[in-house]
């Protein structure tokens, strides 16, 4: 950028009114021009006493409601009602919880006792061949220990 793009800027510069590309060109021909940057000073100092230049009045009741309307934030979504989680609501919930974790318990332990119940008909199927003599070989083959060390008492 030249002196002459530059001091065009400047008045904006001062203002703040330029786009982010535009202000770091600016701010790059400042950074190595001495000229523009005693131009920038003074039209910076313009800039600022602009602001004390205009009398200050009242904002009409007409005009502060527009701006307020413009400015306030709309709420998003007024259908749809933001969710309020009661005790009643939490309390319920807690209920199925404690439902649905007894169920599964329930189920977990059938589990088990039908596991029981068949470990208890292979020993007593185990018993009867192994008292017939006509012990299976997988049995045999599958268990470290012999058959007759293997015996326990059951309660």
């Amino acid at each position: 950028m030249n002196c002459e793009e530059a001091q065009e800027l400047l008045d904006a510069y001062s203002l703040g009114a330029l786009e982010k590309p535009e202000t770091r060109r600016v701010e790059k021909h400042l950074s190595s021009c001495s000229d523009c940057r005693l131009l920038h000073q003074q039209a910076a100092e313009t800039a600022a006493l602009l602001a004390l230049a205009a009398p200050l009045r009242r904002a009409s009741p007409a005009l502060r409601l527009r701006l307020r309307q413009r400015v306030l934030p709309r709420p998003a979504l007024n259908w749809l009602p933001a969710p309020r989680l009661s005790w009643a609501t939490a309390a319920a919930m807690l209920v199925v919880v404690s439902l649905g974790a007894l169920a599964w318990g329930g189920f977990l332990q059938t589990q088990v006792n039908d596991l029981k119940t068949d470990s208890d008909r292979f020993a007593v199927l185990y018993g009867e061949l192994e008292r017939r003599g006509e012990t299976v070989d997988v049995l045999q083959k599958a268990s470290p220990t012999p058959p007759s060390a293997r015996r326990t008492s059951r309660v």
